[in-house]
């Protein structure tokens, strides 16, 4: 799978455009480089905070999930390179935000509360974001964004390409009637 056909499959499942930069940051090669580790925007606090916030959006379950595709990476390579100075923005002051709501909700940072509160803040996030597009706000909200840059990370990592996504680097014929039990997964 090419690099553009993984954006036109996120801009699919995500049900509407991909960005523009996120777009320019994929087809330039963005990607979270093996033995790469040293954070460029994130604070090592932001970075474990975006891991866990990818893997409740992208879980391991019979596949790797988006900490193991090393999404937070890839995000701040992102915020580094590609995104607009008031995404960025946006995008860490949603970051404080959301450990600020944990603390509120429990006492905790976001980090360290329970599976059930994280669930939680985010599907409120979600409604709170979905209730802004749809009033007409022109910018991503912060869990929009890290939605996007979640699933781009994960589906043109090798991880999501190849493990998640069926890909068939060298296709063979053309088969119009398989039976889904009969595939699995989706292909790519």
């Amino acid at each position: 799978m090419d690099r553009r056909e993984a954006l036109k499959c996120v801009g699919l499942l995500m049900g509407s455009a991909v960005s523009a930069s996120v777009v320019s940051g994929v087809l330039a090669g963005c990607k979270a480089a093996p033995g790469s580790n040293a954070l460029k925007v994130l604070t090592p606090t932001q970075d474990e905070l975006v891991a866990t916030v990818s893997e409740l959006i992208i879980p391991a379950t019979e596949t790797p999930g988006a900490r193991a595709a090393r999404v937070n990476v890839f995000v701040d390579r992102m915020l580094d390179k590609w995104l607009h100075k008031g995404d960025r923005e946006r995008f860490l002051a949603g970051l404080s935000d959301l450990d600020a709501r944990a603390r509120n909700a429990g006492g905790n940072s976001f980090v360290e509360s329970d599976p059930k509160t994280q669930t939680t803040l985010l599907t409120t996030l979600e409604q709170e974001a979905l209730a802004a597009r749809a009033s007409g706000l022109k910018h991503k909200s912060f869990f929009l964004l890290m939605k996007e840059l979640t699933l781009t990370g994960y589906y043109t990592s090798e991880i999501g390409g190849a493990q998640e996504l069926k890909t068939v680097i060298v296709p063979g014929y053309y088969d119009g009637d398989v039976p889904y039990a009969d595939i699995g997964r989706a292909w790519a």
